[in-house]
């Protein structure tokens, strides 16, 4: 959780807020909050909850008798400014029919607000569904740009080594570089232009450790990028193969395209 966040939850605007107290011009302020941070959103919720409870709890039921005696004094208002109804059935069915007026039109008013209720809830729930994926987006972009710092940072440093891996007579439209960095520990390969394969080959890069070829990565099917490949510190050779696709446990050395020492 970050500083901000936990300023905001030990302020009181969160509970202003929910009250309907709070100044006018904090309230996108609030709302901001809750859409865009979970902790705030569950105490947003919990404490509307909390609310509906202490409501029911402190509901006082009215006293016995209230409903009679509105009905009298509706009873008595009714006599006294229209003698024509003289008879108490008369003017009872004229406050009952008043009553009813008043609860359908509430009813109708209710079923407004229910409607709009669920319009905003969609709405809500449509805004929250962007964010999410504005959100991803973001952090993808993130990732994207992290890693492409990491590839400058190497490419830039003078301690780093470039090698040429040019394709054979097997393969000569492959031109490939690899940059190594001991001090950092990494390891990239930039692919200028790759042979073209059928679907089920791939071309899989080795390095030659003690004697031993270690599988170091399987080549992307799309040239022009850069990728990220294991450093292996004791490699004396990087070497690319074209194998099953998928890749293999071991090189078939029959199909060796490319190879540098290092």
């Amino acid at each position: 959780m970050t500083e901000d966040i936990k300023q905001f939850l030990a302020s009181s605007l969160l509970e202003e807020y929910v009250l309907g107290s709070i100044d006018p011009a904090r309230i996108p302020e609030v709302e901001d909050y809750i859409l865009r941070s979970p902790a705030v959103k569950a105490a947003y919720e919990e404490l509307q909850d909390n609310i509906a409870l202490l409501a029911q709890k402190v509901a006082t039921p009215p006293p016995f008798g209230t409903k009679e005696n509105i009905l009298r004094e509706i009873d008595q208002t009714i006599a006294a400014t229209n003698p024509t109804l003289t008879t108490a059935t008369d003017y009872r069915n004229w406050g009952i029919f008043f009553l009813t007026i008043v609860g359908l039109a509430l009813g109708a008013w209710a079923v407004l607000l229910s409607q709009e209720n669920k319009t905003l809830q969609k709405d809500k729930l449509r805004l929250e569904a962007q964010y999410a994926t504005l959100q991803n987006q973001c952090d993808t972009k993130k990732e994207i740009y992290a890693q492409q710092e990491a590839e400058w940072m190497i490419l830039a440093d003078a301690q780093t080594q470039k090698f040429v891996i040019d394709g054979n007579d097997k393969a000569t439209s492959l031109k490939t570089v690899a940059y190594r960095n001991a001090a950092r520990q990494s390891a990239y390969l930039r692919i200028i232009s790759l042979p073209t394969l059928p679907k089920e080959k791939c071309l899989q890069l080795w390095g030659d450790v003690n004697g031993e070829m270690i599988s170091l990565k399987i080549l992307p099917k799309a040239a022009g990028q850069t990728i990220a490949i294991p450093y292996q510190p004791e490699a004396t050779s990087l070497n690319i193969t074209i194998e099953p696709a998928g890749g293999s446990a071991h090189p078939t050395l029959a199909n060796l395209i490319a190879s540098v020492a290092i």
